[in-house]
């Protein structure tokens, strides 16, 4: 019943068939032996319908779903989940012209999210996998597409405030035309203004702000004073 409904086409399964699977996924004591097939399933779902929103939206809760699952162990095939994950993330063009492929990306990166706090548990087991998923999603960061860029920067939230400090704040003169003349009004580019908008307050209030003015610099240095000071008055900064 379980695969049935999570390959039905286009994300067929009404709501509360979706609901009833991934509370079986996330509950389900015997799942273990069904793994090997599951999670590469579920992983090959999202490489052959990125361009479904809907599904992609199952096939994530239905993988934070196992993921959330106590009695599963998940780390044998942690390498067939991050992989679908960024491409969540990551991919240019996600469920269509007029799908809301920003859910799907947030989406993403809670699962991300809640990977990352299970590595605490598996340190030896994660950290490689989850420093080349930091690695793609720094480079990404470079990419022309803002819906790229929007992945990176909210992939990049799911491991924290040091990451972010250390590969988004350094760079924030890149994102100066999001906040400057007539580039930052599409759709795009204010989602991504408001994820970098996000990712600076997180970082100004981490612990209580005692890396503030290391931020304000960077502003400052972009030019951004007055344009990103709606996030907290800005500091005295000694350039």
């Amino acid at each position: 019943m379980v695969r049935r409904a999570l390959q039905q086409p286009y994300g067929g399964a009404d709501g509360l068939q979706a609901q009833a699977v991934c509370a079986t996924l996330a509950t389900d004591p015997g799942l273990q032996p069904l793994l090997p097939y599951l999670v590469p399933m579920l992983a090959d779902e999202v490489g052959r319908r990125l361009v479904h929103a809907g599904h992609l939206q199952l096939m994530l809760s239905a993988t934070h779903a196992l993921l959330r699952n106590p009695h599963l162990r998940l780390v044998p095939y942690i390498h067939h989940v991050l992989p679908a994950v960024l491409s969540c993330l990551l991919a240019r063009n996600i469920g269509g012209v007029a799908a809301d492929h920003w859910v799907v990306r947030d989406q993403a990166a809670e699962v991300l999210r809640h990977i990352a706090r299970q590595s605490q548990q598996h340190s030896d087991e994660f950290s490689m996998a989850l420093a080349r998923v930091q690695s793609t999603l720094m480079g990404s960061l470079f990419e022309k597409a803002p819906e790229t860029q929007y992945g990176s920067l909210v992939g990049l939230m799911a491991f924290g405030v040091p990451v972010l400090l250390h590969a988004v704040v350094p760079s924030v003169k890149r994102y100066s035309h999001l906040f400057h003349g007539t580039n930052g009004c599409s759709h795009a580019n204010l989602e991504l203004r408001a994820a970098l908008m996000t990712v600076l307050g997180r970082c100004m209030a981490w612990q209580h702000g005692a890396y503030a003015d290391v931020v304000w610099r960077a502003v400052s240095d972009a030019g951004l004073v007055q344009a990103v000071g709606a996030i907290a008055p800005a500091p005295e900064v000694h350039l």
